[in-house]
């Protein structure tokens, strides 16, 4: 019998979901690794986790003995090496297939007889199966938490029995793709119809990136089917661990007319880089370090801060410039007569060592001198480099004066620093993309709409910067 995927997928949501497994082997990953057959089941803890159990029937390569050396072998402060991992199949009484993969489980033995129940966390299972037909990519992700996006167009909704239309869907093209978002049961259901052979790498995980930008939340799927070809996949991913209230603002707020007209084009332009610029990494480099600065905006004002002024140093290094190269060439030179002279030293022969680091460290371009760089064509507002300049070390090297405690004004102070060293963040992504268009101004008062790249003229229609 077919899954009803929909039906899993709202018994998942709700914290319901529980799957008696007529079959289950679990297998430790190593040559001759340790083998336990059973039944049991996999279902959801009170936090919504998976969790699963297994009444071993039959084992192989094992004995309670070498089970408990086997435990105690693992030292305090080291990471577990792979062969401390499982692997988990399980066969569902319907029929289905599931896995789960490096699972770190517990044991349960008796000694009297030898019987075993295992049990462990696990953070996602999968299940595929194979179509008589073969179909288009598609790719369907579901997201359990509530986050705004620019949805305009509505849906026939009835609630006690009233008809009504309701704003809560998007679609559009782009990437390659047919696009359909909408809000459904306090979730966000996201339809990908590939009119391209296949997505690229881990699209699923681009595609996160890119909603965890324009929400600026740390958002994940939790459900995804895909299909490709005639193969079917369907995964459901234990809850992540992440702040429930950050402070980080939306690049176009949603109090403008922008947000509406221009938020998918910036999603798509986002989209487009992760997915063109993620090499060998399971995040991009961009994107990681923006959620890092999400995650930190949740905490104290503290380390807001320096969550952002650390983002925005990542971010900066990613920026290439039309002179690098020739900046790079005359650095290189200047770095090569002061190595020259130092060859010739022999007074202060101590010295010459800490001398050459400091040389090294020639090559490295400061954040200050690429942002002015990128000040001078629009890309950044010069006025808020100096902003994070203060920031950073404030924090990073702080004084006793920069402790004091503080106070209205100090606060106010600080809370205007962040606002436009956010700013500045969202600016280097908008050139890292290529987005030209509206955006919000959280370092002016107000938070009115600029115009990005800074120095030009807004298009007719849109309203000039409030700056």
């Amino acid at each position: 019998m077919a899954m009803n995927y929909e039906e899993v997928i709202d018994e998942f949501r709700e914290g319901n979901l529980e799957i008696d497994c007529r079959a289950m082997t679990l297998i430790q990953r190593k040559d001759r690794g340790e083998i336990y057959r059973g039944k049991g089941y996999i279902r959801q803890a009170d936090d919504g986790a998976f969790e699963f159990k297994l009444y071993v029937v039959s084992t192989e390569n094992v004995t309670p003995y070498q089970s408990f050396a086997r435990l105690v072998s693992v030292q305090a402060g080291s990471l577990h090496p792979d062969e401390v991992f499982y692997d988990l199949t399980a066969i569902a009484h319907d029929g289905t297939k599931w896995t789960a993969e490096r699972l770190l489980p517990g044991f349960s033995w008796d000694i009297r007889d030898g019987e075993v129940i295992v049990h462990g966390h696990i953070l996602s299972i999968k299940s595929q199966t194979d179509s008589q037909e073969k179909f288009t990519p598609f790719l369907q992700l579901h997201y359990f938490d509530e986050f705004e996006l620019p949805f305009s167009k509505a849906s026939e909704t009835e609630r006690w029995g009233q008809k009504r239309h309701t704003t809560d869907k998007a679609e559009f093209e782009g990437l390659g793709a047919k696009w359909k978002v909408r809000k459904r049961d306090q979730r966000v259901v996201v339809e990908i119809d590939s009119t391209a052979d296949s997505f690229p790498p881990s699209f699923e995980y681009r595609v996160q990136e890119a909603f965890q930008f324009l929400a600026a939340k740390p958002v994940f799927w939790r459900a995804r089917l895909s299909g490709n070809q005639t193969k079917v996949e369907f995964e459901l991913v234990s809850p992540w661990r992440r702040s429930i209230k950050t402070q980080m603002g939306l690049p176009i707020s949603r109090a403008t007319d922008g947000y509406f007209q221009h938020s998918w084009r910036l999603f798509q332009l986002y989209l487009e880089y992760v997915a063109a610029n993620t090499k060998d990494t399971q995040w991009n480099p961009v994107a990681y370090h923006l959620y890092n600065a999400i995650e930190a905006s949740a905490n104290s004002i503290d380390a807001w801060a320096v969550g952002y002024c650390v983002a925005l140093e990542a971010l900066t290094s990613f920026v290439s410039l039309e002179n690098d190269a020739e900046h790079r060439g005359h650095i290189e030179g200047f770095q090569a007569k002061l190595r020259k002279w130092l060859a010739e030293e022999t007074e202060y022969p101590d010295l010459v060592p800490r001398l050459d680091g400091m040389i090294s460290g020639l090559a490295s371009e400061r954040v200050q001198d690429k942002l002015h760089d990128l000040s001078e064509t629009g890309h950044v507002t010069r006025s808020y480099i100096r902003s994070w300049t203060k920031l950073r070390n404030r924090h990073v090297h702080p004084r006793p004066v920069d402790l004091r405690k503080p106070d209205a004004s100090y606060t106010q102070g600080m809370l205007d620093l962040i606002h436009q060293v956010e700013v500045l963040m969202f600016q280097l992504v908008f050139h890292l993309i290529g987005y030209n268009g509206p955006f919000t101004d959280y370092g002016a008062k107000g938070f009115p709409i600029g115009h990005y790249p800074v120095t030009s003229t807004p298009p007719e229609g849109e309203p000039e910067a409030a700056m």
